[in-house]
């Protein structure tokens, strides 16, 4: 009938097209004629090529997911075409076979038809950068400052293994549907060291360092993630809401899936929460504890009696019915302050 009529017409159209629009180019723009490169590799579970612009894996359009090699397509003489053999993790390219070329991307200019085999075999274990983002501050108007004395937005980073991991090159981003948002230049800043953390500033003041991103958080919530130098395989991500000024939004522990807010944040140091403060009573009105941040002295608006801990909850000093506090000895850094009243307050010492 006239449907089957039209449809065998467009069929017809669509496995025509292509010799005819090959035909064109070569008449418009010049080259010769057109040949067949076959492409293949010894195991499919190593690694895998791209031509030109092409990936041939499990996911090229129109490939049969099961059987993806031998793969084959139509290209013009008098063109450069390029190759390039891309192993998996775990594994390394060695050759190509029947021209014995072992660099991993060549160029070729096809005369005939022709085949090109990617040689894999297993490699060293891929060096592992699954590192964390740990936690994060959207507002932040005392707490930590930064090398230039600035109260800024800031990422912490947490890595959990046994080597340094380099994080140049790799892209930042605050926005979701825009993963390279940012490449972070290479620097030895920018190395997140074994078993340690390492600060991002989000102060859209990228000139003042590899470790500051030409962006800000937003307070009201947003998204922030990491991905590697090609940037497609992600690293870490977190989408978060509203953080309150001074608190942190972070992993319940270092590198726990489940997360929590701060209300006294720990950059640089391990995601613990201070049971000690947070269970102190509030209702007491607040002493003046100043200058703040501090150099050697500190003062208080009454007496009192307390003790001061690290951002770890451990116990540096204590001090009995003063006004005064000699902080000289105590290295830069934030620190809590605990009276037996029930006030706390949070110092800075530089």
């Amino acid at each position: 009938g006239p449907w089957n009529d039209i449809k065998n017409g467009m069929l017809n159209f669509v496995n025509q097209r292509p010799f005819f629009y090959r035909r064109h180019i070569m008449q418009e723009l010049g080259p010769s004629d057109t040949s067949r490169v076959t492409l293949d590799v010894n195991d499919f579970s190593m690694g895998f090529v791209k031509i030109n612009t092409i990936d041939i894996n499990e996911s090229t359009h129109g490939v049969n997911p099961s059987q993806v090699y031998p793969w084959d397509g139509v290209y013009f003489h008098d063109l450069a075409v390029a190759l390039q053999a891309k192993p998996r993790p775990g594994y390394k390219f060695v050759r190509w076979d029947g021209i014995n070329d072992t660099n991993q991307v060549i160029y070729v200019f096809i005369t005939g038809d022709t085949s090109f085999t990617a040689i894999f075999e297993p490699g060293p274990i891929p060096f592992n950068d699954n590192i964390f983002i740990n936690e994060v501050a959207s507002s932040n108007s005392s707490f930590i400052a930064d090398p230039y004395g600035e109260y800024d937005d800031w990422v912490e980073l947490y890595n959990p293994h046994g080597l340094d991991v380099d994080i140049s090159g790799y892209y930042v981003s605050d926005k979701s549907n825009n993963p390279t948002k940012y490449k972070l230049p290479n620097s030895p800043k920018l190395v997140v060291p074994a078993g340690g953390y390492l600060l991002l500033w989000a102060d859209d003041q990228p000139g003042q360092g590899p470790e500051h991103l030409p962006f800000k958080l937003s307070q009201s919530g947003e998204s922030f993630t990491l991905y590697r130098p090609d940037g497609q395989s992600k690293v870490d991500g977190i989408d978060f809401g509203f953080i309150p000024t001074n608190q942190s939004y972070g992993r319940n522990g270092d590198g726990n899936a489940t997360w929590v807010t701060y209300l006294i944040p720990t950059p640089n140091a391990e995601n613990k929460v201070i049971t000690s403060v947070e269970n102190h009573n509030r209702n007491i009105p607040n002493r003046g504890v100043y200058p703040n941040p501090v150099g050697d002295m500190l003062r208080f608006s009454r007496l009192g009696s307390g003790s001061l801990h690290d951002l770890m909850g451990r116990t540096i000093l204590e001090f009995n019915n003063t006004q005064d506090l000699d902080v000289s000895t105590l290295q830069n850094g934030v620190y809590i302050i605990l009276f037996n009243d029930g006030d706390k307050h949070k110092i800075i010492k530089r």
